[in-house]
């Protein structure tokens, strides 16, 4: 994957992706004052904070976190750990 469909994003930003699996464009520019999505085409990118990275889905309205429940954990103490 090229580095233009990597995302950097808050430590605060990725556990709401983790606690909630999916964020509003909306919250994204209000919310977590994060642009970083707007100019990137629909399909999947790669976001990361610190060290921990994740897969998501850039829709037409949101961008879901690509982690099935048992991974969820992992990423929760894998975030407290960076």
């Amino acid at each position: 994957m090229s580095e233009r469909r990597k995302i950097r994003v808050s430590k605060e930003l990725f556990l709401e992706l983790v606690d909630s699996g999916s964020v509003t464009l909306e919250d994204l520019r209000g919310k977590f004052k994060c642009n970083g999505f707007e100019d990137k085409e629909h399909g999947s990118a790669i976001i990361f904070s610190g060290e921990v990275y994740a897969t998501v889905w850039i829709g037409v309205n949101n961008v879901s976190l690509m982690v099935n429940k048992e991974e969820i954990k992992s990423f929760r103490f894998l975030m407290q750990q960076v």
